[in-house]
């Protein structure tokens, strides 16, 4: 199912919100809540923007806007548990789990978890977990999902049609990340093209010196690869460099021994037994995928399901998600 049907006013979308508000009204998400103990729910972000930005083409549909993130940070603090991923693992081994516990990570690394969603974070005293992609950290590289849509942003601004050839989201999901990389500075170089301020502000990465300037009792990082690349594009050996590579780092710039990991893309078949085999070796015990669903005391620690969050999130479907009843819908509509 695509974001846009939630979010736009076709009839599709309309009928959907309506049925979100609906089954809100009638307290389904709260008697889920209450019925369904010993379920840890996860929740994935990746960054939270300026609201003025959210109809923007270029900008991402996992993005979340401030307004939304704070109100849905403020629901997590008044209704719900919110616990560290750390805590709240060793707790759901332990069968400690408080009722209605919830883990907020964000994936990637993007600068705003600094300058918008920090805030946010501690005026609710919500924990967090970060998964960085650490070659971004270092190079200060947009990610390379972003810099296909800034490609495009930059045709679509100049009024040009997109050449043929050029690097396309389908790509970066299906080829190496070396090939992705190549393609991309290739196609950036040949259009002469250059991202807005609004752009560079919104998509930049963290930069290792603010890493230090979030709160450490409320903000833990993790790894999420070196380069942001879909591990099942790669060769076993590059995989493992990529796991072992960006857990290193991690450990290195925070002095935390203790890291969790995050697969990139993280859907079935973007990972592997042989992926989890590395991330035992590297010593990381916590990782999260992008599989949706809460997770009992007998899930997979190296593949913990989460609730995936965006653009087309209003409050009644934010409520929907974290009770699990919109991914179970689109779970029996095959999606």
């Amino acid at each position: 199912m695509s974001t846009d049907e939630w979010a736009d006013n076709r009839p599709s979308g309309m009928l959907k919100r309506a049925l979100a508000k609906a089954a809100v009204a009638a307290g389904i998400p709260a008697a889920i809540l209450a019925t369904r103990r010993g379920r840890l729910r996860i929740l994935e972000y990746h960054a939270v923007c300026r609201d003025e930005l959210a109809g923007a083409p270029w900008l991402p549909a996992f993005f979340v806007t401030a307004s939304r993130f704070r109100r849905q940070m403020e629901f997590l603090r008044r209704r719900m548990q919110p616990l560290s991923l750390q805590e709240a693992c060793l707790r759901l081994g332990e069968g400690t789990l408080p009722p209605r516990a919830v883990t907020v990570t964000l994936d990637d690394g993007y600068a705003n978890n600094l300058h918008l969603a920090m805030p946010i974070l501690a005026e609710f005293q919500v924990p967090a977990t970060i998964f960085l992609a650490t070659g971004s950290v270092e190079t200060g590289a947009h990610f390379p999902s972003d810099r296909v849509r800034l490609l495009r942003d930059f045709w679509r601004r100049e009024g040009r049609a997109e050449p043929p050839g050029c690097c396309t989201s389908a790509d970066y999901l299906n080829r190496p990340i070396d090939e992705v990389t190549a393609s991309l500075d290739r196609d950036w170089e040949a259009a002469g093209a250059e991202a807005t301020e609004a752009q560079r502000d919104a998509l930049r990465p963290l930069r290792r010196d603010e890493l230090d300037r979030f709160d450490r009792s409320l903000v833990a990082f993790g790894a999420h690869t070196q380069r942001h690349c879909i591990l099942r594009n790669e060769t076993r050996e590059r995989r493992d460099a990529e796991i072992a590579r960006s857990v290193a780092l991690v450990r290195e710039w925070t002095g935390v021994d203790d890291v969790a990991f995050s697969y990139p893309n993280g859907q079935p078949g973007d990972f592997d037994e042989g992926d989890k085999e590395a991330l035992r070796r590297a010593g990381v015990t916590r990782a999260v995928s992008c599989l949706r669903g809460s997770n009992g005391a007998g899930a997979d620690r190296l593949q913990l399901r989460r609730y995936g969050l965006g653009l087309w999130h209003d409050f009644d479907i934010f409520r929907l998600e974290v009770c699990g009843l919109r991914s179970a819908a689109l779970r029996l509509l095959g999606r």
